[in-house]
């Protein structure tokens, strides 16, 4: 009984932190990166203009939750008074996964 609780206890925190790797895999994957940079992991915005570039989501993640963040990027919330210019191209699965690993972001 002891071993079938410890690999549930496992498989429970293993999810979650697998599902972290793919928020950041999908991140990048996605070309996030491209306007956003996130210090703490070593990503850095590839947008080669300035203009291009959105705040570094490791000092802008810890102000807004999950779902603030999938509203933003969906264009139904706005950050200081703008729309998000970007417009994910994927899954709702896949933007839950991103908007959760960012505002996990807030401490690392």
């Amino acid at each position: 009984m002891r071993r079938l609780a410890a690999s549930m206890l496992f498989i429970v925190l293993s999810s979650g932190y697998a599902r972290a790797a793919d928020g950041q895999a999908l991140f990048v994957s996605y070309g996030c990166d491209k306007c956003h940079a996130v210090s703490t992991h070593g990503i850095t915005a590839t947008a080669k203009s300035e203009k291009m570039r959105g705040p570094d989501l490791a000092e802008a993640s810890p102000k807004h939750d999950a779902a603030w963040i999938v509203r933003l990027v969906t264009k139904q919330e706005l950050l200081d008074g703008k729309k998000h210019k970007g417009s994910f191209k994927g899954s709702d699965e896949e933007l839950g996964a991103i908007a959760e690993w960012v505002a996990g972001l807030k401490g690392n």
